[in-house]
């Protein structure tokens, strides 16, 4: 099994892709609206470091927990093997045994390549709010725009725990029966797509809501640019 076999994927990495071209873009245009303070710049640059300190440490957990799970999934990979070795039609064996190993390449990729675009958005997130804190300590009124990036804080931390939990499934083959095992390999297929797809459909959301916090934070530093509060 290819890329090809899940034509979602691509276009998946292309749209995350897409969304990061407009969320630079975006900030670009709205940071020409603020003036930066020092205070607001240190006290912004405090959080931002403890945020970043939090995500290391949780980056080292789930390092441990997948290094764990990787020796199961070995474990199981090798009784597996030794299962197929008992086939008849060892063509079918090594075919079931390719596609078991493709299951996992897929799902260690995908769940990367997710990690990173979540990790980009963060960063642009905090670029965006170190601005709306500028302005917000000047005295003006940026609670829209504050509500805006927590819910897109929210929706990455959510988004980023359950790819985090992700790359630690495993889709090893559970073979029944030689002659069912053209249906096992689907059913395992099947899982992990499904499985993907959820996922995804996190970190898409968590991409709408970071592009959102973006349109509200031009908008109101616009606003208090012109005087409206």
């Amino acid at each position: 099994m290819t890329m090809r076999d899940n034509p979602t994927m691509p276009k998946f990495t292309a749209l995350i892709a897409a969304a990061a071209l407009f969320l630079v873009l975006s900030f670009s245009a709205l940071a020409k609206d603020a003036t930066p303070t020092t205070s607001a710049r240190d006290g912004t640059q405090t959080r931002i470091e403890d945020k970043r300190a939090q995500l290391e440490v949780r980056r080292e957990n789930i390092q441990s927990k997948l290094e764990m799970r990787r020796a199961e999934i070995a474990s199981k990979a090798a009784q597996l093997r030794q299962r197929l070795q008992q086939f008849k039609d060892q063509t079918k064996a090594l075919l079931v045994d390719r596609i078991n190993t493709v299951l996992d390449q897929i799902n260690q990729r995908q769940t990367q390549q997710m990690k990173k675009h979540l990790e980009k958005m963060s960063a642009i997130l905090d670029r965006v709010e170190e601005r709306v804190n500028e302005a917000t300590t000047s005295g003006q009124n940026t609670a829209s725009a504050s509500a805006a990036i927590d819910d897109a804080n929210e929706a990455i931390a959510s988004a980023s725990a359950a790819v985090d939990e992700q790359m630690t499934n495993d889709y090893i083959i559970e073979v029944s029966t030689e002659s069912a095992v053209r249906a096992d390999a689907k059913e395992a297929r099947d899982s992990l797509h499904a499985d993907l797809k959820e996922v995804r459909s996190l970190v898409i959301a968590a991409k709408q809501t970071v592009a959102n916090a973006i349109r509200v934070t031009a908008q109101t530093l616009k606003g208090l640019k012109y005087g409206q509060q």
